[in-house]
């Protein structure tokens, strides 16, 4: 329950609150203000562009601007709150290029260096972040996708050293360390009263006591993961999520508060700006000839107020039952048009209507109307006609008549006091399970939905396995043991959170909020809360031991026999990104075959084989990945084909692209000694792959063309097209 109503607050947090500020400045002024204030953080120049514009999107506390330069082959686009301080930051131009993904066979190492461009990151975060109270840890980025051509960071930033719900993500590009991406969550439109101290009144060991007292056991038998034999295990109860705040002392709990949310707003207060009229008397000294003309587009923008005043002198839009709930402006770059879409809501009949009226924003001249209201059932539905007790009994009645045997053993699996998972107009669902020495096993279960209008079965499922036995309810340990166990395994951290907080309704700066129907915005609190490292998903009833989630790793590529090996550097540069075979052996001097060079290259693309212990499903799944890359042709199908020099790279280049061009004939030259010797099949695949830096020539520096390949040397190409 408590998900599911953090995620309806975060959509309605995404989706809904758009309330616009009062403003005394017209909107050109305060856009040069705010591109002025956002050019000093950022240290831009701007003088290579030639386009700019700017949008600003209003809301109860603080406006966000979104600022756009274009110029020839770059765009940057910026958003930030009314004092300049950035939420978000896109850069491109010509010379970004996009990751390796695409269907063609290119794989490439990861271009860069992952230190210069986190100090890259660190240095623009300095810029944006409020460093008095504002910090983030980057790590590496351990990435190791082939062909990225970004490094990526990501977290939370953290308030006065503690941790927050405030989080950041920013991009770097690998080939010069130019910051292309910045977004975090903005506490200035987010968050009421600011950040509090970081000093706590209350300890940390008297607040890991009280969040002790809401943690909650059931014991039950559980299968492992291999064997018949289930065991008693306590597991945790599902609860609320509760915080003890740092300066009261108090245990409270966040999911009741989420619960008593109807309707709620993300937005905090906004500081204090100089005023737009003084920076713009300054703005011609230092903004840019673009920059003014995109600033003069939003000259005449009427305010909010206006445009409603005008709205309503048209009777037929029949606002008079709805409250201005919110207003968009939007420039159209290429008309320079400017328009307004005020959005209007009103308790009607019970629900909540909408009306959206988008207007000229320079003369309230009206451009479109649209409306949504609720959803009514014109028809009544249904009668219940058997209520969840008289249900109950024809679903116990059903598993009694047609599965007696298994039915002697099953016991209705109640959460809350109730037996029945879901219960609605048409139906009520029950679930039971086995119980064995007084102990539910959930494993082995039937639920029966029972239709309300005439009791029939309406759905049914069960799984139960009669080879499970039961391990006896003997030595086990108390619940107050079994609790204290389950407590060490959590941290109490000190941090920030983020709780809701109801509005004053006698605030009337809450009033256009409070009138649309919102009650809430969040305030940040300093509290302890539980953290735990791995989760723990059960104590064993008997021992106390942990029993912790399981992590599926994908283990590293790795061979035992390449020590000392020409290729073992190459070979380890590709196992790093799990390019190579399973297996644990590469086997070096192996002729190659063509389905082992299948499995190579198809491995560029996450599919991994062994190819000495595959069966026939791995084999055609090999091949299928092949087609599906465009590495072969089914018809070329030949799993056994040992391949020659001249083969395995005709089939890399193939794959790659370069086919049509390799067979044109008088335009190649290369300088293998057997030049004169290599097949006119082959020359311009050899001369293609010298180019390339694919090959280097055998150690007489020949191409070879018609010498069985081995595995060593499909590596070691594989390796220096990669390295292109």
């Amino acid at each position: 329950m408590k998900k599911m109503l953090c995620l309806a607050l975060v959509l309605t947090l995404l989706t809904g609150l758009t309330v616009p500020a009062l403003a005394a400045d017209p909107a050109d002024a305060r856009l040069a203000a705010v591109t002025l204030k956002v050019k000093d953080t950022l240290g831009l120049n701007t003088d290579a562009y030639d386009g700019f514009y700017g949008n600003f999107y209003e809301d109860a506390l603080s406006p966000v601007w979104n600022l756009s330069w274009s110029g020839e082959g770059r765009s940057l686009n910026v958003s930030a709150d009314e004092n300049g301080r950035i939420i978000s930051y896109y850069f491109y131009d010509t010379s970004e290029s996009s990751d390796y993904r695409s269907g063609r066979f290119s794989p490439v190492f990861p271009k860069g260096d992952e230190t210069s461009a986190r100090a890259a990151a660190a240095s623009f975060l300095s810029r944006v972040l409020d460093v008095s109270r504002e910090s983030v840890v980057l790590e590496p980025d351990q990435s190791k996708a082939l062909g990225s051509t970004r490094f990526q960071y990501s977290g939370h930033i953290l308030l006065h050293g503690l941790p927050s719900p405030l989080s950041y993500s920013i991009a770097v590009r690998a080939a010069d360390d130019t910051v292309i991406r910045f977004s975090r969550d903005s506490l200035y439109t987010k968050y009421l009263g600011g950040v509090p101290s970081a000093g706590p009144s209350a300890a940390e060991d008297a607040a890991g006591l009280l969040l002790k007292t809401t943690l909650d056991l059931r014991l039950e038998y559980v299968l492992p993961d291999s064997g018949k034999l289930a065991v008693l295990r306590y597991l945790p109860e599902p609860t609320d999520e509760y915080y003890v705040d740092a300066q009261t002392g108090k245990l409270i709990n966040l999911a009741e508060l989420y619960k008593s949310v109807s309707d709620s707003g993300d937005y905090g207060l906004g500081g204090s700006s100089a005023s737009a009229d003084e920076a713009a008397r300054n703005s011609e000294k230092s903004l840019s000839n673009a920059e003014q003309e995109g600033i003069s587009r939003l000259e005449g923008v009427l305010a909010k107020e206006t445009l409603d005043a005008k709205l309503r002198q048209i009777p037929e839009l029949g606002l008079l039952r709805y409250t201005l709930a919110a207003a968009t402006y939007s420039l159209n770059p290429s008309s320079g048009d400017v328009s307004c879409r005020l959005q209007y809501a009103g308790e009607i009949d019970g629900g909540l209507w909408r009306r959206y009226v988008t207007v000229c924003a320079k003369t309230g001249a009206l451009q479109s109307v649209y409306s949504s209201v609720p959803w009514y059932d014109e028809e009544k539905g249904p009668e219940a006609a058997v209520d969840a007790d008289a249900a109950q009994k024809r679903a116990e009645g059903f598993l009694k008549a047609y599965y007696g045997e298994d039915y002697a053993r099953l016991a209705p699996y109640t959460h809350d006091d109730e037996v029945f998972i879901r219960s609605d107009a048409l139906s009520h669902s029950f679930r039971f399970v086995q119980k064995e020495n007084g102990y539910c096993y959930p494993g082995n279960y039937y639920n029966v939905s029972i239709d309300a209008t005439d009791g029939s079965v309406s759905s049914f499922h069960y799984h139960f396995d009669r080879e499970v036995t039961f391990d006896s309810a003997d030595g086990i340990l108390s619940p107050e043991e079994a609790v204290d166990a389950y407590f060490g395994t959590f941290d109490v951290p000190l941090g920030y959170l983020a709780v809701p907080e109801k509005l004053d309704p006698t605030a009337p700066e809450w009033r256009p909020l409070l009138d649309r129907g919102y009650s809430y915005l969040y305030r940040l609190k300093l509290a302890y809360s539980f953290a735990q490292e791995d989760r723990v998903t059960g104590i064993d009833a008997k021992t106390g031991q942990l029993v912790r989630s399981s992590h599926t790793e994908t283990p590293p590529l790795s061979y035992d026999d390449m020590s000392g090996h020409w290729a073992q550097a190459q070979a380890e540069k590709l196992a790093q990104y799990r390019v190579g075979w399973l297996g644990g052996s590469l086997r070096p001097s192996l002729q190659l075959t063509q389905f082992d060079l299948l499995c190579l290259l198809v491995s560029t693309s996450g599919y991994h084989y062994d190819p000495a212990n595959s069966v026939k499903n791995s084999i055609d799944s090999v091949y299928s990945a092949a087609y599906s890359m465009g590495l072969i042709k089914a018809s070329e199908r030949s799993d056994g084909q040992i391949m020659t020099r001249g083969e395995l790279v005709r089939l890399v280049l193939n794959a790659g692209g370069y086919g049509e061009v390799a067979a044109l004939t008088g335009i190649f030259r290369c300088t293998f000694r057997d030049e004169r010797s290599i097949p006119s099949a082959y020359y311009g695949y050899a001369a293609l792959a010298q180019g390339l830096g694919m090959i280097t020539g055998d150690s007489g520096g020949s191409f070879s063309c018609s010498r069985t390949a081995t595995r060593a040397e499909a590596i070691a190409m594989l390796y220096r097209l990669m390295s292109r």
